[in-house]
């Protein structure tokens, strides 16, 4: 399925130029899944929704990082993870402010974070 799915987005914006194209998906949860673009769910009617990714330390200390992903939907579902996986980390680290989040949670461990800069998820 993850393979599906960065082949669908690779063959939708690799191959063709969308000048001026925006596409504002709002936050949605599918099952342990859930997706949205940052500024979408900024600029929503709503003051529900929310959706975004943080790393932090804990203690003085302490080498470990440590992720966070949540979101919230308009109607007020909820779905977060967390994760000290390095990779998952550096993806964390990678995302843009304004562009699209894509996460999958397994007993509240992240088992998969996708964002992208794409253009096309700005405000």
């Amino acid at each position: 399925m993850t393979a599906r799915f960065v082949a669908l987005l690779l063959a939708l914006f690799c191959n063709t130029a969308y000048a001026g194209y925006v596409w504002p998906v709002e936050v949605g949860i599918s099952g342990s899944s859930a997706f949205g673009s940052k500024a979408a769910a900024r600029d929503s009617a709503d003051s529900t929704q929310y959706i975004g990714c943080a790393v932090f330390a804990s203690g003085t200390t302490s080498t470990t990082l440590y992720g966070l992903c949540a979101a919230r939907t308009a109607t007020g579902t909820y779905l977060s993870c967390s994760t000290t996986n390095p990779k998952m980390i550096e993806a964390i680290q990678g995302q843009d402010t304004y562009g699209y989040l894509y996460f999958t949670e397994t007993s509240g461990q992240c088992s998969y974070i996708y964002s992208n800069r794409f253009s096309s998820y700005l405000p």
